[in-house]
């Protein structure tokens, strides 16, 4: 996949390595270059005289592969064919590295640069995501006798430790109690009623997690699974209050042997992680889909077409509604392990979790969040400017 831009010393390196999809019929050969490898040598017009790179050779130690490329190349069992890379001096002048530059290979994350940029020139170097809290009711001595409306400046990092930290701020400022409900605007965004796992059919990972206006902490979660005298353990962290977890999670004996399944029962995703994995876990492991998951996600049904106004105030649910599975096995032998799932919908996972946060600072609530486009109105009560470009 594309590893994005390495800035190094005065140059700027863009490297992108895949299987090549055109001998696997994925790509015709003669398909137009994406914006990918060669697309970062048009980024910076002030470098002349960058001579196309030479054809990559069909073994990794090809001679036409300059080094370092080709000690990279044979280090990491890559195929030439496999990798587009160029350095260009940001100061303009001839190409310092290259290899590749000019074949048409699939973007993956280097999109990410085109998307940085429109970010960078619509909302500038020093924009900062904004969430807002409102009070729709009265605050004396500490109780709040209404709801407590959060409107969503679509922050993609409002992590564990930012909310808690929005939390300590609101408890600084004399809210206690909670007599009403978290109402969740998230008008920032109209995504419509398509379903992202679509995209390639595991809406477990996190980073299919479709936009919402009030995201909180990539609705993901670490599932910490360990095993001692004989019992499994499964935890979640952060901490979800309401959400059941059902430990399916058996113990075998001698070599590690780690095989993991995450599923929801509000969103019916499910994980495989380390399947019959013998042996330490290589740090770069994670989570793979298991089989036929597109098909698991199309009968569960997970997508979350948005309702009617007065259909999305009356969807109140507890946060005891929601239900974790964790199954497999592992043996004493591989010590703690964990994997990152997108878990629950949108609403769900910010009740459990702003429930959980709001009672590990001493708050107290008993209602229930709801999503209510439009809810938040006049001048917000408290501010939270993140912290996180």
């Amino acid at each position: 996949m594309c590893r994005g831009t390495i800035r190094v010393g005065r140059a700027v390196l863009v490297a992108c390595a895949l299987a090549a999809v055109a001998q696997a019929g994925a790509m015709p050969a003669h398909a137009a270059p994406a914006a990918g490898a060669a697309g970062a040598a048009r980024i910076a017009p002030n470098a002349p005289n960058v001579a196309e790179a030479p054809s990559g050779q069909s073994a990794p130690n090809a001679p036409n592969a300059t080094p370092p490329v080709a000690r990279w190349l044979a280090e990491s069992g890559l195929d030439a064919h496999a990798l587009g890379m160029i350095a260009i001096p940001l100061g303009g002048g001839e190409a310092i590295v290259r290899h590749n530059a000019n074949a048409a290979m699939n973007p993956a994350s280097t999109m990410k640069l085109l998307t940085s940029l429109a970010a960078l020139s619509v909302l500038g170097p020093e924009y900062r995501w904004r969430t807002d809290a409102h009070l729709r009711g009265r605050l004396a001595d500490g109780v709040l006798e209404g709801d407590l409306v959060l409107r969503g400046g679509g922050d993609p990092k409002l992590v564990i430790e930012d909310l808690a930290e929005f939390i300590a701020r609101m408890r600084a400022a004399g809210l206690r109690e909670i007599r009403g409900d978290l109402v969740l605007d998230d008008a920032i965004y109209d995504v419509g009623e398509a379903s992202v796992q679509d995209f390639d059919g595991d809406p477990s990972q996190p980073y299919n997690v479709r936009p919402f206006g009030v995201l909180m902490n990539f609705k993901a979660v670490k599932i910490v699974v360990g095993a001692s005298n004989g019992a499994a353990s499964v935890a979640l962290d952060p901490p979800l209050a309401g959400v059941k977890v059902d430990n399916r999670m058996a113990v075998s004996r001698g070599a590690c042997r780690f095989a993991i399944a995450v599923s929801s029962s509000v969103t019916g995703m499910e994980a495989i992680a380390e399947k019959d994995t013998a042996g330490p876990r290589p740090p770069h492991a994670r989570a793979t889909p298991a089989a036929s998951p597109r098909e698991a996600s199309q009968a569960a049904s997970p997508r979350e077409a948005r309702p009617t106004a007065a259909a999305q105030k009356s969807r109140v649910s507890g946060p005891d509604a929601a239900t974790i599975t964790v199954s497999g096995q592992i043996a004493p032998a591989c010590g703690e392990r964990s994997v990152f799932s997108a878990v629950l919908d949108h609403r769900r996972f910010v009740d459990a979790l702003f429930r959980a946060a709001w009672q590990a600072a001493g708050g107290q609530w008993s209602g229930a969040a709801r999503v209510e486009r439009g809810a938040a109105r006049g001048e917000p009560w408290l501010g939270w400017h993140s912290p996180r470009t």
